[in-house]
């Protein structure tokens, strides 16, 4: 069983064998041009898939590490207008709102900015919504501006009443003591003590914003009235009675007043509370997620990019060896399959034209130009043989003739005595002979021309044949000086890949100096956070030194300091996630910088592939030199051909002389018989 495997394996790679030995020469240099060309093609498609999923992986990252850097660019800005926030209300300074106004108006363009970014991302709705609670938020700031300045106003207005209420009281108590007038200098002097408090806990409730501030005002307030009320309706003293009117009307005016003070005060506080403590942290941890799913998506996109590049640099090595494998066999196989029969039927065709019938012509059965050739240089090597033995038959010819006509003479000299008679019938009976014979000579003659033409017709067929195979070697010159130039384009694509590669490097390299700036940032915006982390503890201690009338402040302090804390946490996410992308875009640069490498390895590569299609083309080159050594061999067989054709004639001519030479000795012994016979018939008469 074993022997009829390898028995069918040999057939088959037999009849392989065969259809490749079969191919015309044209049909060859072709075939191995299009494999070459086919796998310059796969190396090129495995350099452009590759180098196209790693552009794509790149951009994806990119595109990422952007949004990041968007993301984290609305936090330090919505961070940075959060905090003024605060300042303003604690200070009520136009300064600190005018740096609420300008990171709300950066923070809104750069969300902005960041929608182009997600257009094709999943967090685009989030994106388009942050753009509309930003808007809300500048918007409910300048309503809290303008809260903040409507309550400004009416502060002042208090700040004009009460001390003037306070002025009247004075002028009640001192012109009531002065008249003795003990009762209304009581009543002026409760009523005072209802306004101080009503003052005092007014601008505790302006400190604290607590309701229980605000109640105790407004019920001071009340018995602030009241009292005046009741001193109105007991004072006698004209003019202690008009200041108590006036007393009167100020006292409404300042509840009416502080009324209107809680009002805003508490409309400020919704806005802040319902609106910008509820936008300012959704927004950032909107933002936050978005930078954490971005991390999560990169450290995937990373890994893949880095395993795509790898796989591309191995597919290309790997692809672009077995093409140089591959294209130095090919053109061995080729140049060996065309010169080495070619060589082997020039040296028969030496021999041939050296007279050596002996020699075995080389590639008889192909069926390509190789082949017929052969078959041509067989039909020259039969004629040839053929006629060596025409001239063979024609010597033994001549020697024979030769030999009759020396015993002719001999048999003549030796009877001419006995008989002349027998002689001249003996010399006309071997002028016949010789007639015949050199008929005979000059028929061969004729069959030895007509053999020479034949072998000349073949010799001019050889001629023609291998004038073919020079032009199929000149073609294959042409088709290897095609693929040194399909090789020398490869070269320039690896070439550009390389400078693509580089570009890409320097690019990623940027993303990396970008990333350092958003780190630089993250640091400000801790050194900011730790600053005023220290302001409000500067502001817990003076609150604590004011009392139980800096609570207030203490507790606003409490929350810039709560708020600095989150800051600070949140620049150290930032800056861990930072650190992350920065090692991510380190990781990129060295793969870029081995697909550099693995470009350079392509263009060696394709340097090697041009060093043997060069080899090739010398290789083919000297093909055409054997094959025009061929032709110029086989026009010396024409020409030695041409030379027996010559001598053919010669001999048919000499022939043809021999007749009209035996024709004219027939003559000549019918003569001379005529003579002896008269001589006899004249002896016999005499």
């Amino acid at each position: 069983m074993f022997l009829k495997k390898d028995q069918k394996s040999r057939e088959g790679l037999s009849n392989k064998r065969n259809l490749l030995t079969n191919l015309k020469v044209g049909k060859k240099i072709a075939l191995g041009s299009s494999i070459i060309l086919v796998l310059l093609a796969i190396v090129s498609a495995a350099s452009y898939f590759g180098l196209t999923r790693a552009n794509q992986d790149f951009k994806d990252y990119r595109t990422l590490a952007r949004q990041t850097n968007q993301m984290g660019r609305i936090q330090a800005n919505l961070l940075s207008a959060r905090l003024g926030v605060k300042d303003y209300i604690i200070k009520n300074s136009e300064d600190a709102a005018e740096v609420v106004r300008t990171r709300a108006e950066a923070t809104e363009k750069i969300i902005q900015e960041a929608e182009a970014l997600f257009q094709d991302s999943e967090h685009l709705e989030t994106i388009v919504s942050a753009i509309d609670q930003i808007a809300i938020y500048r918007s409910s700031f300048d309503q809290v501006t303008k809260l903040v300045g409507d309550r400004n106003g009416l502060v002042d207005e208090l700040n004009t009443v009460g001390p003037e209420s306070e002025r009247t009281l004075t002028r009640i108590m001192k012109s009531a003591y002065e008249d003795g007038d003990a009762s209304a200098a009581f009543s002026a002097g409760i009523s005072l003590r209802h306004l101080l408090l009503a003052r005092l806990y007014s601008n505790r409730f302006l400190v604290d914003n607590e309701q229980a501030s605000a109640n105790r005002s407004n019920q001071e307030l009340d018995d602030f009235e009241k009292t005046a009320a009741e001193m109105l309706k007991e004072l006698q003293d004209p003019t202690r009675r008009q200041l108590a009117t006036e007393l009167v009307q100020l006292a409404g005016g300042y509840k009416s007043t502080f009324k209107k003070v809680v009002e805003v005060i508490q409309a400020r506080n919704s806005v802040i509370a319902n609106t910008l403590d509820k936008i300012g942290p959704r927004l950032a941890d909107e933002m936050e997620q978005i930078k954490l799913a971005n991390k999560q998506t990169q450290d995937t996109v990373g890994p893949r990019s880095t395993e795509d590049i790898q796989n591309a640099v191995v597919t290309v090595e790997a692809v672009a060896g077995a093409a140089i494998v591959i294209g130095v066999l090919l053109a061995f196989l080729t140049g060996r399959a065309i010169s080495r029969p070619v060589v082997e039927m020039t040296a028969s065709m030496e021999r041939l034209a050296s007279g050596d019938t002996s020699a075995t012509i080389p590639a008889r059965g192909r069926r390509d130009e190789i082949g017929q050739m052969a078959d041509a240089v067989q039909v020259f090597k039969e004629n040839a043989i053929e006629s060596e033995c025409l001239r063979e038959e024609q010597t033994r010819n001549e020697l024979r003739v030769e030999e009759e006509k020396r015993n002719a003479t001999l048999e003549m000299a030796d009877n001419l005595e006995a008989s002349v008679m027998s002689v001249v019938e003996k010399v006309g009976s071997a002028a016949d002979e010789m007639k015949a014979t050199a008929q005979f000579m000059s028929e061969a003659s004729e069959q030895t021309t007509s053999r020479a033409t034949t072998v000349a017709s073949a010799s001019e067929e050889a001629t023609v044949t291998a004038q073919t195979v020079a032009s199929a070697s000149e073609e294959l010159s042409n088709s290897i000086q095609e693929i040194t130039r399909q090789v020398d384009d490869a070269k320039g694509l690896a070439a550009e890949g390389k400078e693509r590669a580089i570009s890409t490097n320097q690019a990623v390299q940027g993303l990396s100096d970008g990333a350092q700036k958003i780190g630089d940032v993250v640091d400000l915006i801790n050194a900011i956070a730790e600053q005023t982390n220290l302001l409000a503890l500067n502001a817990t201690i003076e609150a604590a030194r004011a009392g139980e009338s800096g609570k207030g402040f203490a507790v606003v302090a409490s929350e810039v300091k709560e708020l600095a804390s989150q800051t600070a946490k949140a620049t150290e996410e930032i800056r861990q996630q930072i650190g992350t992308m920065q090692e991510s875009t380190n990781v990129t640069v060295g793969e870029i910088e081995n697909v550099v490498q693995a470009m350079s390895q392509i263009s060696e590569m394709t340097e090697a592939v041009s060093f043997s299609v060069g080899e090739q083309n010398a290789a083919t080159r000297d093909i055409a030199t054997n094959i025009q050594q061929t032709a110029s061999g086989t026009q010396d067989v024409s020409e030695n051909i041409l030379e027996v054709n010559s001598a053919a004639q010669q001999s048919s001519e000499a022939a043809g002389r021999v007749v009209s030479v035996v024709d004219d000795l027939n003559s000549q012994s019918d003569v001379l018989k005529r003579e002896l016979q008269q001589f006899l018939a004249s002896l016999r008469a005499a």
